[in-house]
């Protein structure tokens, strides 16, 4: 059997949240890590630190604060093969300097899009590598 692949989601809106949490429960290789805002960044940052983590899945807006920004940074740096989903609302939000390696994802969308954007976000980790 395969090990579960631990995904760390960082997003402020709860219905996010317990939407890709119901979406994480359904694929039994993957286990779900989930933070809200910034008061959980010290929790996140611990997990970056002592968990093996595959996947990152965070809204635009936390890679927008200085915080989720070295967060996201430094999640990358300790976990080279790490893919990163980020995801928003607004597609204006994704003009900015995002990691090479970063996949953005449009909010609304469904389990399909989100598994297609983490397996490129994978492909995308294992190139720069």
């Amino acid at each position: 059997m395969e090990t579960q692949k631990i995904v760390l989601v960082i997003d402020q809106d709860r219905a996010m949240r317990e939407t890709l949490i119901d979406v994480f429960a359904k694929l039994s290789d993957y286990h779900l890590l989930s933070f809200q805002e910034a008061q959980d960044f010290d929790d996140a940052e611990e997990l970056i630190n002592s968990a093996d983590l595959d996947v990152l899945v965070a809204d635009v807006l936390t890679r927008r604060t200085p915080v989720g920004k070295e967060l996201i940074e430094r999640a990358m740096t300790k976990h080279p093969k790490l893919a990163v989903v980020l995801v928003s609302a607004d597609p204006a939000l994704y003009a900015e300097n995002y990691p090479k390696r970063a996949v953005c994802l449009q909010k609304p969308f469904d389990a399909n899009q989100l598994l297609a954007a983490i397996d490129q976000a994978k492909r995308m980790a294992a190139a720069d590598c």
